[in-house]
């Protein structure tokens, strides 16, 4: 429950994440499965309990902060250790874009844990949104980010900011690792060898070919099937340059510019 062996992967949606599930279950000694989306949930639910109820837990009921933490830990460790039961797995890997929101929070409740966040060109993320059919389930509408490129560009700063500041707090490269789309699918070995130094696994050459294996994809998963039958490729970087119109770009640019920046994805 101190998080040993226990990866949490997250990013903006549209970055890569569904492509770094099927080459991490391309290992032998590597579990990864679908989004389960309920653990950035889970985890900030402990923020705002632990800040705003933990003096009063300790003060009338004797449960001390480590107490709340470990009982939050231990509710989140048994979600996640059934899920490899039948496998040789030495690593779990939670991916679920929406954890980059809970990754400071998931480092202290699990001190041992390792986080990749994956990140692509915002304006090709903002290009694939666009595209994107996805619906409020309350409402029956769309959401705004895919809508709207305004929207769609903050949607995009706002959740690779919260990463970026994540990286910052952790201040580990033992724990903390940035995976560039942009590197993946242009120098895979390379790439993917850094990958799991950090994860302190050894290279496998069946990673490379991810694409012999089918895995069950859930949900929105599945809009990404077809990428995932063939050998990496450069073929969808940079296609904001024919999907986005002059004015979008630079709405991509005023609005994100400050994380386009900081990933060295343009030099504003």
């Amino acid at each position: 429950m101190t998080g040993k062996g226990l990866v949490f992967a997250g990013g903006a949606p549209r970055s890569g994440l569904t492509l770094l599930r099927a080459i991490l279950s391309a290992h032998p000694h590597i579990f990864c499965g679908p989004d389960t989306g309920i653990l950035p949930g889970l985890a900030l639910q402990w923020r705002a309990f632990s800040s705003q109820l933990g003096e009063l837990h300790e003060a009338h009921f004797a449960l001390a902060p480590q107490a709340v933490n470990k009982n939050f830990s231990t509710a989140l460790w048994k979600l996640l250790a059934k899920a490899p039961a039948t496998s040789q797995s030495r690593l779990i890997v939670e991916k679920t874009p929406l954890n980059v929101l809970a990754f400071q929070d998931l480092a202290i409740l699990f001190p041992n844990a390792k986080f990749i966040h994956v990140v692509r060109d915002g304006r090709d993320v903002v290009a694939s949104l666009l595209q994107r059919d996805w619906c409020n389930p309350t409402s029956g509408k769309p959401f705004p980010h895919v809508t709207d490129t305004t929207a769609a560009a903050a949607y995009w700063g706002g959740l690779t900011g919260i990463g970026f500041q994540a990286a910052q707090a952790i201040n580990n490269p033992k724990r903390f690792h940035v995976l560039h789309y942009e590197a993946l699918v242009s120098n895979p070995k390379k790439t993917l060898q850094a990958l799991f130094g950090f994860l302190e696994e050894p290279f496998d050459n069946r990673v490379i070919r991810f694409y012999e294996t089918d895995i069950p994809l859930v949900g929105v998963e599945q809009e990404s099937r077809s990428h995932l039958r063939h050998p990496l490729s450069t073929e969808r970087v940079g296609r904001w340059r024919t999907s986005l119109s002059q004015m979008q770009c630079e709405i991509v640019k005023n609005t994100a510019g400050e994380m386009l920046h900081a990933f060295h994805y343009t030099k504003h």
